[in-house]
């Protein structure tokens, strides 16, 4: 956005949550923003 402000965009992948392989793989979108003052 800025020198000061950055978004950045990312995927988190889980397979096998809590190390079922009966449970469906899960996607997890995430959105990191980092402020530098």
């Amino acid at each position: 956005m800025n020198d000061n402000i950055h978004i950045t965009p990312g995927v988190i992948f889980v397979f096998d949550p809590e190390n079922n392989d009966t449970n469906n793989n899960v996607v997890v979108p995430v959105v990191r923003t980092t402020f530098k003052f």
